[in-house]
């Protein structure tokens, strides 16, 4: 009897998991096709606004989930220890689905006053105009610094190393002033469009129709300058929209502008074991960037870590020493991992 009344149960189960199945896909294609039709040379509307100081000399941009903010308080206690250096970090978010948690949202920006909210759903189909309305809002909002990081909020980055090495290339006689400093995804897999209709990251011909991406850095960290972000913001005019931020905003738009790329290579490390190696010798300058982890607290451990090397100036740079680098594996999200890291993807 029991039997029955299990095989009655799953009987009647199996309607309702594909009715929210194809919800689920319905709404993910509602999102794709409004944006496929969506003019990215268009000013993102902002619902949460703000303008940053203008004594500030490095900005932050950094797109987050919603649901994070363990992430985002973990980043903010670094801010609030080297503010000093006139470091800001403000957090690019979405609308989220769930509405209590989308007052929350509002509830956290009263308190801390770093989140620029836009109109539009967070969702990974989004990315590209989360990270659009970071770059428009630099330009218009925050035009007086000399540096803007754009990064992801699970990713680990040490900000005064990402500088010096930006500071390095720009001052180099070879290099232009308009430049992006990442990790160049060009290895493998990551040149071409997922094909495979089962991935998370699949790109259709409609979408994409070339068989290669441009070179592009990834959305776990780059740092570039306001002339580099307007160069890239120019591009929208002439290009149409495509989800894979990374693609497009550092490969489609920046490619088209002229704008050169340098990788971080060697300075770089992509799990979290590269993250836990660092945490293990606090008093050396470990990697520059690592991305992504799932656990905050690492996350933190790590900033922790920067912020004293700040402070003492006495660390030295011993990460190819002490951290080997490790095989990348699948801990962030598709696209933005890189096997052979030419990093920062």
């Amino acid at each position: 009897m029991n039997s029955i009344i299990k095989l009655v149960l799953i009987f009647l189960l199996i309607p309702t998991v594909v009715i929210i199945i194809v919800i689920i896909l319905n709404e993910q294609q509602k999102v794709l096709l409004r944006n496929q039709t969506f003019d990215i040379s268009k000013r993102i509307d902002i619902i949460l606004n703000k303008r940053c100081n203008k004594s500030i000399r490095i900005v932050c941009l950094i797109s987050s989930d919603p649901k994070r903010k363990d992430f985002r308080m973990a980043l903010r206690n670094f801010f609030v220890k080297v503010k000093e250096l006139r470091i800001v970090g403000y957090f690019l978010i979405g609308e989220a689905k769930d509405e209590s948690l989308d007052q929350d949202i509002y509830s956290e920006d009263r308190i801390f006053q770093d989140i620029i909210k836009g109109s539009f759903t967070d969702h990974y189909k989004n990315l590209t105009l989360k990270h659009l309305m970071g770059l428009q809002w630099a330009n218009e909002s925050c035009p007086g610094a000399e540096y803007y990081i754009k990064q992801d909020d699970d990713t680990a980055v040490d900000i005064i190393q990402l500088v010096d090495e930006f500071k390095v290339k720009v001052n180099d006689e070879n290099t232009t002033r308009e430049l992006i400093i990442g990790g160049i995804s060009i290895e493998g897999d990551y040149k071409a469009p997922q094909r495979d209709p089962d991935s998370k990251w699949y790109v259709n011909n409609n979408e994409y129709s070339k068989d290669e991406y441009p070179p592009f850095l990834s959305g776990w960290a780059y740092i570039t300058n306001l002339q580099t972000i307007k160069s890239i913001l120019n591009q929208t005019y002439y290009h149409t929209f495509f989800w894979i931020d990374d693609v497009l905003i550092t490969g489609t738009l920046a490619n088209a502008a002229g704008i050169k790329h340098a990788s971080l290579n060697e300075r770089a490390g992509s799990t979290e074991d590269d993250i836990k190696c660092c945490n293990r010798y606090p008093t050396d300058r470990c990697w520059i960037v690592i991305g992504p982890t799932s656990d905050p607290e690492m996350l933190n451990e790590y900033l922790m870590n920067v912020e004293a090397c700040i402070t003492s100036k006495k660390c030295v740079n011993s990460d190819r020493r002490v951290c080997p680098k490790q095989k990348s594996k699948p801990v962030g999200r598709g696209r933005s991992q890189i096997k052979n890291l030419h990093i920062f993807d």
